[in-house]
């Protein structure tokens, strides 16, 4: 490691850490692979219809359950803290989009596009500081 990029580890370090925490257990990593790679598998094999089905139940299409929960495992991984966390979507958000998504998609004729949006926008009001 070069003492450039040691220096700037040193500085940015916590920093980094506290909003990426994977920075700071991966290289403490030390258990056995094998384990870990088999619980992963069975995680997918369980989410992988349900991720469809839910997508479905918010009247969007099946692969976009795929894709935002493949992104939120990746996503929990690099941001998260917990080693026992389950992060997947549920039927009652399944539901409440199509609630709300299902009126304004009869006009626009996107609900994936709207599903999206209102996912985003909820995830920015939760994370936002109260104050």
């Amino acid at each position: 490691m070069s003492s450039t990029f040691a220096r700037t580890m040193g500085k940015a370090g916590p920093v980094l850490k506290h909003y990426v925490p994977i920075v700071g257990w991966l290289p403490a990593y030390r258990r056995d692979l094998q384990p870990d790679l088999v619980a992963g598998a069975i995680s997918w094999a369980v989410m992988v219809p349900v991720a469809m089905a839910y997508a479905q139940m918010a009247g969007v299409p099946a692969q976009a359950g795929l894709y935002a929960s493949l992104a939120s495992l990746i996503a929990y991984t690099c941001f998260g803290t917990s080693r026992h966390q389950k992060v997947l979507a549920s039927s009652t958000m399944a539901v409440m989009s199509a609630a709300v998504v299902a009126p304004l998609a009869e006009a626009t004729s996107r609900p994936a596009g709207l599903s999206a949006a209102l996912a985003l926008t909820v995830g920015g009001c939760w994370s936002w500081p109260a104050s």
